[in-house]
């Protein structure tokens, strides 16, 4: 007989394709995760993972398991929150995806107050890049997430902003740029830069500010970490984009006319799957909240 627990160690085997990452996540040791992987086997009569030293890959059988097993995963959670639902109890598991900003800067006081105020919440957070939000959504991984919104519209995901985040180009106070009343891009582009990652929609909206004009970038760092990207930048490594309130000293904020760089923060939640009391009490609190 096949149980929720068994398919809930699949998956997270399947994702992090190691039993002691897998162990590590579902808060278990590894002989457990073993047993009910073992289990599982041994109700479907085949083999799910190939193990080969530490790393477990997925057999043909187990990539034909995976939607029935995310059906059934998302199925009695549904049913779970219906039912929970009905009571108006704000508890129970709430899968959370925050990206690094939005966690650091944004809402920390909002989840101090939330946890305090509904204690029966059990939060399983997780420090996301804002573009995997959407498919760790759909997935069933998460049951909302807080980054930055994806200019186009996604089918199936539900976007709601919250704050605007006002962006500008930032260098150490003695470099020569600052001591200019202006900077265009054509000279901009002559210097190195630090930027977010190939892919990320902050990436995007950089390098289709300076394409549209025909020029590319020299990226000499590439990472998310903003507070990475603003100590880089402080010691001289490049220039690099910020929040506004970011740039501080030692850096300076250059002018760059034209070039009015925001971006939208908020909620996603997928359209087609019943949000608990739990999630829907929190993202109001979010709704709520002005930056701290």
């Amino acid at each position: 007989m096949i149980n929720i627990n068994q398919l809930k160690a699949f998956l997270t085997v399947l994702q992090t394709q190691q039993f002691s990452l897998a162990a590590a996540q579902l808060h278990l040791t590894q002989p457990a995760i073993s047993k009910r992987i073992s289990n599982l086997e041994t109700a479907l009569g085949c083999s799910l993972f190939d193990r080969h030293h530490k790393t477990a890959r997925p057999t043909e059988a187990a990539l034909t398991l995976l939607p029935y097993a995310r059906t059934m995963l998302n199925t009695a959670a549904e049913a779970q929150k219906s039912i929970q639902n009905l009571a108006d109890t704000v508890a129970g598991s709430l899968k959370l995806g925050l990206s690094h900003h939005i966690g650091l800067h944004y809402i920390p006081q909002v989840l101090k107050n939330y946890l305090k105020t509904y204690p029966h919440v059990k939060l399983d957070l997780s420090l996301i890049d804002s573009d995997q939000a959407y498919g760790l959504l759909e997935q069933g991984l998460l049951d909302v997430a807080v980054v930055t919104l994806n200019p186009s519209e996604h089918p199936g995901i539900t976007a709601i902003p919250i704050w605007q985040d006002t962006l500008g180009f930032a260098l150490p106070e003695d470099h020569t740029l600052c001591q200019r009343k202006r900077v265009s891009l054509s000279l901009l582009k002559n210097y190195p830069c630090i930027l977010p990652k190939l892919g990320t929609f902050t990436r995007e909206l950089i390098e289709t500010l300076f394409s549209k004009q025909g020029h590319t970038l020299e990226v000499v760092l590439a990472t998310n970490y903003l507070e990475t990207n603003q100590a880089m930048a402080s010691i001289g490594l490049g220039w690099t984009v910020l929040p506004h309130a970011m740039i501080c000293k030692p850096l300076c904020s250059l002018n760059v006319p034209g070039t009015p760089l925001t971006r939208q923060l908020g909620y996603l939640y997928t359209t087609d799957r019943t949000l608990s009391n739990a999630a829907k009490t929190l993202l109001k609190a979010i709704a709520k909240h002005e930056k701290l």
